[in-house]
């Protein structure tokens, strides 16, 4: 059983693991029923769950400017692409701290 992910770098093929697989409905585990009518809703109409929107000139040298106050584009150009598009889909100044934050080891090791 196998699901596909799409994104802006290529298509990544993941696995369902039935272990994994938890009992019963989105109430039962602890969830609103509000949340279970908008899941049951989207599982319906066959949507994604993950919803994207385009990303204007404007907001993407916004975020662009945002990234690269924290990472190095030349140094790390797939990291600095992925907060970018994170920046873009809704995201803030803390995604690029924080993908600065997991670099910070890598910078360390090889100074």
């Amino acid at each position: 059983n196998y699901h596909f992910l799409f994104s802006k770098q290529g298509m990544m093929r993941m696995r369902a693991d039935q272990e994994f697989k938890a009992p019963g409905s989105w109430v039962t585990l602890g969830g609103s029923p509000a949340g279970a009518a908008y899941l049951e809703k989207k599982h319906q109409a066959g949507t994604g769950f993950l919803e994207t929107q385009s990303c204007g000139d404007d907001q993407k040298k916004s975020a662009t400017a945002i990234c690269a106050k924290h990472l190095q584009e030349t140094r790390h150009p797939q990291m600095f692409a992925e907060c970018v598009y994170d920046i873009c889909q809704g995201g803030d100044e803390s995604f690029a701290e924080t993908a600065a934050a997991f670099l910070l080891p890598l910078e360390e090791s090889s100074a």
